[in-house]
């Protein structure tokens, strides 16, 4: 919800973050699995909440090793000229202004995030 609302950093987010962990988490963990991709855009919201021994597992790296597995051609051999082009689709619909601004800015944020583990 948070990500969708392009709301990614706000004392109401480590609100929401604390009040779920409250309901869920007995004792401290000793790692934080970060099993959605969304979730890398909150590192440092999680950070605000946990303590600083507190390891993050970052699942993304794989998800991406996967991705190219997958996709057709070799995307490391890309020609200049050739070069691909983006397009952003929100539910199948081609992405509006709107919805690029927001995919522009959760990049941004993965950008900062990059370094916290």
């Amino acid at each position: 919800e948070f990500v969708e609302r392009g709301e990614l950093d706000s004392p109401r987010l480590d609100a929401a973050i604390q009040m779920i962990l409250d309901r869920s988490l007995d004792t401290a963990p000793d790692a934080i699995v970060l099993g959605c991709t969304h979730f890398n855009y909150f590192k440092q919201n999680f950070r605000n909440v946990f303590p600083e021994e507190i390891h993050f597992v970052d699942g993304n790296e794989g998800t991406l090793r996967q991705l190219l597995r997958v996709l057709p051609g070799d995307l490391t051999d890309q020609k200049e000229e050739n070069s691909a082009s983006v397009q952003y689709f929100f539910s199948g619909v081609p992405a509006d202004d709107a919805q690029i601004e927001l995919v522009e800015r959760c990049m941004k944020r993965l950008d900062e995030m990059y370094d916290i583990v």
